[in-house]
């Protein structure tokens, strides 16, 4: 679990085996959240928080907003999402960086 601004970790300890208190990467290229993180182009930021589905995206950050009632209470499949080619546009840091390295000879 990714704790949110009103969430207190002594409450889910007994509903939970890993409770975090910030960002966890669970993948070289998925980062979970509970605010949008913004500025790591090479991951998709998999977040809540954004109840209003109002935040403003910067360009060049893949995010999708899972706030409980933006995906209608309702539990999503993230091997289907990654299999629907969610992650195709997002480069690797790895590329990104020899990309620059390239760049600069």
């Amino acid at each position: 679990m990714i704790l949110g601004n009103h969430d207190a970790k002594d409450a889910y300890k007994n509903c939970f085996n890993e409770i975090y208190t910030g960002p966890l990467f669970i993948a070289e290229k998925i980062l979970l959240s509970h605010e949008p993180v913004y500025g790591l182009p090479w991951c998709l930021n998999i977040h809540g928080h954004d109840h209003n589905h109002m935040e403003p995206y910067k360009e060049g950050c893949e995010h999708i907003n899972l706030a409980a009632n933006v995906c209608g209470y309702t539990p999503i499949n993230l091997g289907k999402i990654i299999k629907e080619g969610v992650l195709a546009d997002v480069p690797s840091i790895h590329r990104m960086t020899i990309d620059r390295a390239s760049q600069k000879r």
